[in-house]
């Protein structure tokens, strides 16, 4: 699964109802914001290509909604919370059909640590598309029956 930065990076105030949600495009945007988005971006497909179960599951689901096999999937249009200490504290998305993707995307993102944290006042939530890559063509020398691993 590949992530990519959406169209823009940007995002509401800080948490209040009163605030109105404001975006930055990439190209308007500091360049620390677009550096820890790039940061980001590297995390979340770290996680999604994870091994553990949950990735696993919904990579085989997100993995059906291509609208054939040579193409990627639908992007996934992520809203990410990041707080201070560089931790995915909230996750939003258009939901899926099936409740299990919703809650294995959720878990692979929520309490995700960036490994840095936002620069200092950069808006959130941070805007992100996910998708999943068709998987690669069998090399023609590959044994029969080997496995190739969606990207």
């Amino acid at each position: 699964m590949a992530a990519t930065i959406a169209a823009a990076l940007g995002l509401a105030m800080p948490a209040t109802a009163a605030h109105a949600q404001s975006q930055v495009s990439p190209e308007a945007a500091p360049a620390a914001w677009v550096a820890y988005a790039q940061t980001v971006n590297g995390k979340v497909t770290e996680w999604l290509r994870d091994e553990g179960e949950a990735a696993t599951r919904l990579r085989a689901y997100v993995d059906g909604l291509r609208p054939a096999a040579d193409q990627s999937s639908p992007p996934i249009m992520l809203q990410l919370w990041i707080d201070a200490k560089g931790v995915v504290t909230r996750a939003e998305f258009p939901p899926f059909a099936h409740e299990a993707a919703n809650s294995d995307l959720r878990s692979l993102l929520i309490g995700g640590a960036v490994g840095a944290n936002p620069p200092r006042g950069m808006l959130l939530p941070l805007r992100l598309a996910a998708q999943l890559d068709p998987a690669p063509e069998p090399a023609a020398d590959a044994p029969l029956g080997a496995a190739t691993i969606p990207q």
